[in-house]
């Protein structure tokens, strides 16, 4: 077994601060009594290597499809755009569909063959009204930022946070299940100007439908013509 670095940094709009991500395994620990199966040698070996990202504030959005009402910390927002993308189109279905530029971590590592997983939290549909949106790609290959893409339950109801509340499971694995993860938070500004500059190159490629785009995002690489996109 081996132990692999993952640097993140974070993305999210100026007056909110992110949350820490925290280990899966670990946030179970904390409870007054750790349920029996935190004993369980299949759960643990997987929730060693996922993290959560809880809200770092209140928040509660509605929308008619028309307008949108979002308050944060109790106080109404007068541009929502600031903090939420949404396709028109979307808002009209039975289970609209927003995305949040909050809770937003930027992720990459210097390992091969390192891959990202986004996927939601169960306890979201029941307290939140939405349930996250998820993917995976290779982050070996293809360094990026994340944002919360949520689809609500009952449009007919606003979705509501606290600050705490669990919205995103974010989990890393490589060829090797049984490699180890190890998280690490970047502040260098240098080094973050960097990233983000690479990461919008990158994404000229993968948005233009380059025939390379697939082979980028999960695949690997023996000789790339686009040498920027692999670390490692």
């Amino acid at each position: 077994m081996s132990n692999y670095t993952v640097y993140y940094f974070d993305l999210s709009p100026a007056g909110i601060k992110n949350n820490l991500l925290e280990r899966e395994s670990k946030t179970i620990k904390k409870q007054k009594f750790e349920p029996s199966y935190s004993n369980c040698p299949v759960w643990k070996h997987r929730n060693n290597r996922t993290f959560i990202a809880t809200s770092p504030i209140d928040v509660e959005f509605f929308s008619d499809g028309n307008t949108m009402n979002l308050m944060i910390d109790q106080v109404r927002v007068k541009n929502p755009w600031e903090y939420v993308q949404i396709e028109r189109n979307d808002m009209f279905l039975d289970r609209p569909t927003l995305q949040f530029k909050f809770p937003s971590y930027f992720f990459w590592t210097e390992n091969k063959d390192v891959w990202f997983e986004y996927l939601d939290h169960p306890l979201t549909s029941l307290n939140n009204n939405f349930i996250a949106l998820g993917g995976w790609f290779n982050i070996s290959n293809f360094p990026r930022g994340t944002s919360l893409a949520a689809q609500i339950v009952d449009k007919t109801k606003p979705l509501k946070i606290k600050k705490g509340d669990p919205l995103v499971r974010i989990r890393f694995f490589s060829n090797n299940f049984d490699d180890g993860i190890k998280l690490k938070k970047i502040t260098n500004t240098n080094i973050i100007r960097s990233k983000i500059n690479e990461c919008e190159e990158n994404q000229k490629i993968i948005r233009g439908g380059n025939p390379i785009r697939n082979k980028v995002l999960f695949g690997k690489f023996s000789e790339c013509p686009f040498k920027f996109l692999h670390r490692g």
